[in-house]
């Protein structure tokens, strides 16, 4: 099948016997039309390829198992609990990185809920984690729904730990109330992709699709000036990789199902009182 736009475009695949096995060949030619397809096509191709292999693989009783651990992201999750723990030291790395897992734990938790299933929980180096859903959300109130709840069941665990440093006013519980509150507090930040870019991005677009591309642009620009500002390569660097993923898949973006206007002031109302409740956390502290 023809790419969009109506492109010229071949592709095949091809099994032979040889001496040492099944050898399966895919290819795909196209008239590239932009620098994103000379990124995005091959990119897929040799995920598709991949995909293909990793089954022949298990089928065939030969997988690597340390592969498989590679694929589920447990290596890339380890590195970035080794970056935390270089950046913050041991004691404040292992806390950023208990608040990120309880928060990816709320969004995956959501996916469940909604049936989009849950293909893996990571951590990210130098940045934080993702939650990598099965399907796509099919509608906007999903995602805002989603994307709330990272923040939104975490602060049953900040409560907890805000009632335990109240009764007995240790220092270490101290720290470990302001990094889950902070965290949650900024993933709430109207700023694409934080979760709050994400319910304003449901939000925007249940009203206008290109209105909500233009905010997320604005978002993730914004991201840079503030990593110009304060001259962090930590920050720019995931906002580059954002702008960068934006631009490659904003063409084979779904348009997804709008949310109604009282689905949208619902979940407009539930995302201002969970931030309002982190800032008040984080004073009481």
């Amino acid at each position: 099948m023809p790419p969009e736009g109506g492109r010229d475009v071949e592709s095949g695949l091809v099994v032979e016997a040889t001496p040492a096995g099944t050898r399966l060949t895919a290819s795909s030619e196209l008239t590239a039309r932009s620098f994103r397809d000379r990124i995005v096509y091959p990119i897929g191709l040799r995920r598709m390829a991949n995909l293909m292999k990793q089954q022949c693989e298990k089928e065939a009783g030969t997988h690597s198992r340390l592969a498989a651990l590679g694929n589920r992201g447990l290596v890339l999750s380890f590195v970035a609990l080794l970056s935390f723990w270089y950046l913050f030291g041991w004691k404040l790395g292992l806390l950023l990185s208990a608040a990120i897992v309880l928060h990816e734990a709320g969004h995956a938790a959501a996916m469940l809920v909604v049936g989009v299933g849950v293909r893996g929980i990571y951590l990210i180096p130098l940045f934080g984690g993702a939650v990598v859903p099965k399907t796509t959300y099919r509608t906007e109130g999903r995602l805002g729904f989603v994307a709330l709840m990272g923040p939104g069941l975490s602060v049953i665990p900040t409560i907890g730990l805000l009632a335990t440093f109240l009764a007995t006013d240790d220092v270490d519980l101290r720290e470990a109330v302001e990094v889950f509150a902070v965290v949650n507090a900024a993933n709430l930040l109207p700023i694409y992709p934080f979760d709050g870019g994400l319910i304003l991005n449901a939000l925007i677009g249940s009203v206008s699709r290109k209105s909500a591309l233009i905010a997320g642009w604005i978002g993730i620009l914004t991201g840079l000036g503030l990593a110009i500002y304060l001259q962090s390569f930590l920050i720019g660097i995931p906002f580059l990789l954002f702008a960068l993923q934006r631009y490659l898949t904003i063409s084979r973006t779904i348009e997804l199902e709008r949310l109604s206007f009282a689905g949208g002031i619902a979940l407009a109302l539930a995302s201002i009182a969970t931030f309002v409740l982190y800032v008040f956390i984080i004073d009481m502290v």
